[in-house]
């Protein structure tokens, strides 16, 4: 099927938690190429897909299979590179160390070097050495960038919804989905908590249940992930504003940020009428299963929900590969699947910015509100 892209670069909802600059937002929406134009695209459901930690929408898999399969079943499709969604795939990071890096290393290696590792790496190199040792891990920077984990995110697709409407694109308002894998269900389902009347259905795969403080910042962890620095491994935290020791700080994780991100509290009144088709694996070394069930059970009396633990007997190799975390599931077959269990995108008419919604959360002895706006667009705020 010929497929229409349109791509745009918009300004970024403020980071109204830290203050820090953001960067500009892009998104790409997708649409079928068949001679109607607006007057059909008008009637078809709109839907977001968002991809896990290091998505790109640009990706082959996403922008050449993942994406034409869901334009082909008849929806306005589109994806957003949100805040966060980068920042484990840089492929030329730029990065700093701890102030005594250098001495260790020398105290440790023997070796006099020069204040930069780079040059460190490159002496590694040269002399047939594969990995810079754990110990010596390197702090990774990604530009503005930093792991919001799951707020800043969905305020980016509420963005983007805000600006296809005031741009004239085409779609059923009544209808609107989000589709994510992994991190990425996390951020559909705290698109629905945010705008609980502007998401009529969400697929979620193995989405995340509540915030998980060492993935704010690595430092809080035994360092795993890595990058390869031209044959040498290199390990890395990625550069973090996330806080825990001074309470002045201005990025000093706090409770109500802890709680805002907890999918368990009582926070989806308002979503009734809007359905959400989840997967998990019995096994997910990420996400307990009981965590999950924990969230079902709050989930059950807010919206129509309809569940599945993936366990063996239900791993069949084509769509569900594993019971870990992901599930190592075709997207595509996932997607089908859960279309053929709902039947099609509900329609909830009256999204949150139709309604000039003012959305207040509260959580952890502070409140969190959303000031939806009739010509779409919104203020966030944290009291």
């Amino acid at each position: 099927m010929p497929i229409r892209e349109q791509h745009f670069t918009i300004a970024a909802p403020p980071d109204f938690e830290l203050g820090l600059p953001r960067e500009p937002l892009s998104y790409s929406v997708y649409t079928p190429e068949d001679g109607e134009g607006g007057d059909a695209d008008a009637k078809r459901p709109l839907l977001f897909f968002i991809g896990g930690f290091g998505f790109r929408r640009d990706g082959d898999y996403v922008a050449g299979k993942l994406v034409p399969h869901l334009v082909s079943k008849g929806f306005v499709t589109v994806t957003v590179s949100y805040h966060g969604s980068l920042v484990r795939t840089t492929s030329d990071p730029s990065f700093t160390v701890r102030p005594d890096w250098f001495d260790d290393f020398r105290r440790v290696s023997g070796v006099t070097v020069p204040d930069d590792p780079k040059a460190v790496i490159a002496l590694l190199r040269a002399n047939g050495v594969a990995e810079l040792p754990p110990e010596f891990s390197v702090i990774k920077h990604c530009g503005n960038d930093y792991e919001s984990f799951g707020t800043l995110g969905a305020l980016d697709h509420l963005q983007v919804y805000g600006d296809m409407i005031r741009r004239g694109i085409a779609f059923d308002r009544q209808r609107v989905a989000a589709f994510g894998t992994s991190h990425g269900a996390y951020l559909a389902m705290m698109m629905l908590k945010f705008a609980p009347h502007t998401l009529s259905a969400v697929i979620e795969n193995s989405c995340w249940v509540h915030a998980i403080e060492t993935e704010m910042n690595n430092l809080w962890q035994p360092h795993r992930h890595h990058f390869d620095a031209g044959g040498v491994r290199v390990y890395y935290s990625n550069f973090s504003p996330w806080t825990r020791d001074d309470p002045s700080d201005p990025g000093h994780l706090k409770p109500a940020h802890l709680e805002m991100r907890d999918l368990r509290g009582d926070h989806y009144r308002g979503a009734s009428g809007a359905a959400v088709i989840s997967y998990h694996g019995a096994d997910d070394q990420m996400i307990p299963a009981d965590d999950k069930r924990g969230l079902w059970d709050r989930l059950k009396t807010h919206v129509d929900l309809r569940t599945t633990m993936v366990t063996a007997d239900k791993v069949d190799g084509r769509l569900f590969k594993n019971t870990l975390h992901g599930l190592d599931a075709s997207l595509i077959g996932l997607f089908d699947d859960a279309m053929a269990r709902l039947g099609d995108i509900p329609t909830r008419p009256g999204d949150d910015f139709q309604r000039a919604e003012m959305r207040t959360l509260k959580c952890g002895g502070a409140q969190y509100e959303i000031d939806y706006r009739t010509d779409c667009s919104f203020r966030a705020s944290l009291r």
